[in-house]
């Protein structure tokens, strides 16, 4: 038989939330909520955005202008980067199709450290500081194509620096200013969100696959350094992601690799 509840013992945690009501009480606490306070007002920048500015590295049409598109119409003044201009070019097109918040379009190679310098601080100057960073630079198809034993020593290091050192190189440029800006929203903690940067990956970063190696290498370095970001400057208000799309996107570029692999037709019936 089961015991009268009256002999039941206490459960210890139970206890915990009146305890916890009794040391707020000792310590002066205004309140027993924990409900984060209400976030500030937004602030207007130099540029009149109430939201800030987005940096887009790998800016063209596909993922990075759906982002920067996406962005726009949430009241983002974007900063579009990419190496060539006819990329910029029909970024900017459709941007302007968007709102009539203005945005900056700047060509650069990510991983040369004085050109993402330069450009970072025009960005600055222009448009003012970008609270978030999104590193979106895709690899050569001829990465998923290549057996180890076919992988020449400059193609690797060529994927691994647009992959991951380009995102070093970026990250290094917008880190100093996030962590100097006020910032605007709270969390529970009190702590103020200064910044966001997230890195577009893939599963190679997780796992790798036959004549995946190259591309996998590279992603995998770049999850690590997401990691890395997120666990110095997290408590500083800088938010880092790592996102992983695992999956194939409708673009002009993935329209000719497949077309030029002969599965246009496939895909057509997959559909």
């Amino acid at each position: 038989m089961r015991p009268p509840l009256s002999h039941v013992p206490p459960n210890p945690r139970s206890c915990v939330p009146s305890l916890i009501q009794k040391r707020r009480k000792v310590e002066g606490y205004e309140t027993r909520s924990r409900r984060a306070p209400p976030p500030p007002p937004l602030q207007m920048d130099n540029t009149g955005s109430t939201k800030g500015v987005v940096a887009i590295v790998g800016c063209g049409l596909g993922l990075g202008g759906a982002i920067a598109a996406k962005f726009a119409s949430e009241g983002y003044t974007i900063a579009a980067m990419a190496r060539s201009q006819e990329s910029l070019d029909a970024v900017k097109d459709s941007l302007a199709k968007v709102g009539s918040a203005k945005h900056g379009f700047y060509a650069l190679d990510a991983t040369i450290k004085a050109e993402v310098d330069a450009a970072f601080e025009k960005i600055a100057s222009e448009l003012g500081a970008a609270s978030v960073l999104v590193y979106n630079v895709s690899d050569d198809v001829k990465g998923l194509r290549t057996t180890v034993l076919e992988i020449a020593p400059e193609d690797f290091l060529a994927s691994f620096n647009r992959n991951c050192l380009g995102a070093l190189l970026c990250t290094q440029a917008v880190l100093p200013r996030m962590i100097a800006a006020e910032g605007t929203v709270s969390n529970a903690k009190g702590a103020a969100k200064k910044g966001t940067i997230l890195y577009t990956s893939a599963t190679s970063a997780f796992r790798s696959t036959a004549k995946s190696a190259q591309v996998a290498c590279a992603k995998a370095a770049l999850r690590m350094l997401s990691q890395a970001v997120a666990k110095e400057h997290g408590k500083q208000g800088v938010h880092a992601v790592h996102i992983r799309m695992d999956c194939t996107f409708e673009s002009p570029r993935n329209e000719k690799m497949f077309t030029a692999g002969g599965m246009g037709e496939m895909c057509e019936k997959l559909a």
